[in-house]
């Protein structure tokens, strides 16, 4: 008999761009509460980010396989390419999370895979805002800012892993090219904004990433600036400047 190719589960067909969101938000709650009196809850919540991360990626992987014109048309949909960019914060986040004890090498481990990840879904945007700059603007919410969140997420996730002048510097560089991804973001939904007023239907909640994408920002450039004396004396007050603007 002809064996019939294999179909992968539907809810891994129809994994959302997105679906490492919960992720990243249980990772950083997570984070929050990793102090000595809510260090139980903290390892709790980081359980519970770890298990999901496996299954989302297992999922991930599996639409890979069965499903890649449905990925390949995903990464040329400025509506949906930006999502994917999910998936690299929530490894940056988990991989913050395991700086310390012998879980470290999973940390580097997160980081090489997001690492990995963000410049080939930076090139499909670079390839879509080459060939439809003005059709992709007219479509540019919230989920826009993701490309930011995951660099900044590298940021938190190198200086948390290896510490030293030189991830300082590396860091220094990917913060600033993170920030001008953001104001840049910033603009392009400003002017969609002002010219295409939305209707209250469009207005979802993607939107308040444009405060997440500050804010995770804000707490990589602290960590840039933490070591005083790596960075030279008017780069040091650029930068401290510019996380007190965000």
């Amino acid at each position: 008999m002809e064996r019939r190719p294999a179909v992968p589960p539907r809810w891994s067909r129809e994994l959302a761009p997105a679906c490492f969101a919960p992720v990243m938000a249980t990772g950083i709650v997570s984070r929050a509460l990793a102090r000595p009196d809510t260090h139980r809850v903290s390892q709790l919540l980081f359980g519970v980010a770890c298990a999901l991360y496996c299954v989302l990626l297992t999922a991930t992987v599996t639409k890979v396989a069965h499903c890649p014109d449905r990925l390949r048309s995903e990464l040329r949909d400025p509506a949906r390419v930006f999502g994917h960019f999910t998936f690299v914060a929530a490894s940056g986040v988990l991989a913050a999370r395991l700086t310390q004890g012998p879980a470290r090498w999973a940390g580097w481990a997160l980081l090489g895979l997001a690492g990995a990840v963000w410049p080939v879904l930076a090139v499909c945007v670079l390839r879509i805002l080459r060939t439809g700059r003005g059709e992709a603007a007219e479509q540019a919410d919230g989920t826009w800012f993701l490309l930011a969140v995951g660099l900044q997420s590298l940021v938190v996730a190198l200086t948390g892993l290896h510490p030293g002048d030189t991830v300082t510097l590396v860091g220094t560089s990917l913060w600033c090219t993170g920030v001008l991804l953001y104001t840049a973001t910033l603009t392009v939904i400003v002017r969609r904004l002002l010219r295409d007023p939305p209707g209250p239907a469009r207005l979802t909640p993607v939107y308040w990433v444009t405060m997440g994408a500050a804010a995770i920002s804000i707490l990589a450039g602290a960590r840039l600036l933490a070591p005083a004396d790596v960075l030279p004396g008017p780069l040091h007050a650029l930068l401290a400047g510019t996380v007190v603007t965000l």
